[in-house]
């Protein structure tokens, strides 16, 4: 059975947790603290501080969800990294006689009225920005609370979709040291993967609920074969998406075993390029570039490429040499005026 947890469900017990067992030390809770501290949910932000300093915060599940917490890089005291985190959410920290903290909704700041603006006055120009949240890079997190489509085609969480769902992101492959696709399928809870030939051949096999996985999708396209699929290298992707059960709304085909959609990386708003080297055992080798950015000034197109250059690997008689190269394009479209 696979059971799906409430992240700020968790969050609310986490701090209630806290706020049971970690006793209030004046002194300890005004000392300050080096952070270093990733962007993350609101409501994972705040138990890491309880659990760190022992604040007791009392924390509304409803009033974080969906809300982002800046990063904390630096020296704070506890007071000031919560005021920090709580910063551009629309909640404010009260803190109560005993020493706890309330989050409540904040005031809305009384501004002095604005002078009346004049006939034929320009107004300055209004700059709209807005981001996707479903991007898994940089997140810090092992899972993700944005809207996915995958398994119904309507931007709805992992609690609101209907059918099992498990999401590998690119945090967890960076910290795991996962490389390739048939690595992340041997850890995905409910999938069985079955090696009956060298790595790097079509005669291996997935199986979900008893049944052979034959969906495989590429941002949710469907692929007509497998093994490109799973013996595939995982530097062009930002997450796995594995949704167990039928999926015959999406692909055509009711298999009650599951489908595998590969997320490939978005390009970055600013430029941005890494590299990477490894080697592991049996002569393993492995080089990885990734490249993105805009491609104009206007930002208005962008594009990222990822390339693993060689992998070699060696054991025994069996060598296996890949090189491939992924690309991808989006473009922002800037407004116009009525044509003549």
């Amino acid at each position: 059975m696979n059971h799906r947890w409430n992240a700020p469900r968790l969050t609310a017990v986490a701090l209630l947790f806290c706020a049971a067992t970690a006793p209030i030390h004046a002194q300890a809770v005004d000392a300050p603290i080096d952070w270093q501290q990733p962007a993350q949910p609101l409501g994972g932000a705040l138990t890491a501080l309880a659990v760190r300093t022992g604040l007791i915060v009392g924390v509304d599940a409803a009033a974080v969800r969906g809300k982002q917490a800046p990063a904390l890089q630096g020296r704070y005291t506890p007071h000031e990294a919560l005021q920090r985190l709580l910063a551009g959410s629309g909640l404010q920290a009260v803190r109560d006689p005993n020493g706890s903290y309330a989050l409540r909704a904040a005031a809305p700041s009384s501004a002095p009225p604005e002078a009346a603006v004049p006939a034929g006055a320009t107004l300055g120009a209004i700059q709209v920005n807005a981001s996707r949240d479903t991007v898994t890079e940089g997140s810090g997190s092992y899972t993700t609370d944005a809207p996915l489509t995958s398994a119904t085609r309507l931007p709805m969480t992992l609690r609101e979709t209907p059918q099992s769902v498990t999401v590998i992101t690119r945090e967890r492959m960076q910290d795991q040291g996962i490389t390739q696709v048939a690595d992340v399928l041997r850890q995905t809870p409910g999938l069985s993967f079955i090696q009956s030939g060298n790595a790097g051949t079509d005669a291996n096999s997935v199986y979900a609920r008893g049944f052979v996985v034959e969906n495989y999708q590429v941002d949710g396209i469907p692929q007509t074969g497998s093994w490109l699929t799973q013996t595939g290298d995982l530097a062009f992707y930002d997450r796995v998406e594995v949704i167990r059960g039928a999926t015959g709304l999406l692909n055509g085909v009711g298999t009650p075993a599951a489908t595998i959609n590969l997320v490939r990386k978005r390009p970055t708003q600013d430029f941005r390029a890494s590299a990477a080297l490894s080697a592991g055992s049996w002569n393993t080798f492995r080089g990885e570039v990734d490249i993105g950015g805009p491609l104009n000034e206007a930002n208005t197109l962008r594009a990222r490429a990822s390339w693993p250059p060689r992998r070699t690997a060696t054991r025994g008689s069996t060598a296996i040499r890949s090189a491939r190269s992924s690309s991808t394009a989006s473009s922002r479209p800037t407004s116009r005026g009525p044509r003549d």
